[in-house]
């Protein structure tokens, strides 16, 4: 029984740091492209003047 409940609350604790990792990759790489994005047009403007 007790051991249950560990494994259950460790699935638990895991399904909360898998949601928060998820989150932060997601704002990772949402950041990354805006900043690729903004390099990107920088080095396209610099290039045509």
């Amino acid at each position: 029984m007790k051991n249950k409940k560990d494994s259950g609350f460790s699935h638990y604790l895991a399904a909360i740091v898998n949601m928060s990792v998820g989150r932060n990759i997601a704002g990772v790489l949402k950041m990354s492209n805006m900043m690729f994005f903004v390099y990107y047009v920088l080095l396209y403007f610099s290039n045509g003047l």
